[in-house]
């Protein structure tokens, strides 16, 4: 619970300077939060699989997506 509170705290700060367009602000905060699950390279591997795994997903969305309208397009 502690963590969850720091962290929706740090979290409600970033949309803040989001909705401010203070995109230095914004940037400071969000790294604040990755620094509280990466430090000292622990959780760096996890970080880096949700990037390249969450990268990956909306690839192949992408790619089923235009497959689909391509398919669509052919029957018409």
């Amino acid at each position: 619970m502690r963590e969850m509170k720091v962290v929706e705290e740090i979290r409600a700060k970033v949309l803040k300077a989001k909705q401010k367009r203070d995109t230095r602000s914004e940037e400071l905060y969000l790294t604040d939060i990755v620094g509280i699950y990466v430090i000292g390279g622990k959780g760096s591997w996890e970080a880096a699989d949700a990037l390249y795994y969450n990268r990956l997903d909306k690839l192949i969305k992408r790619a089923s997506s235009n497959t689909l309208k391509a398919l669509v397009k052919r029957l018409d």
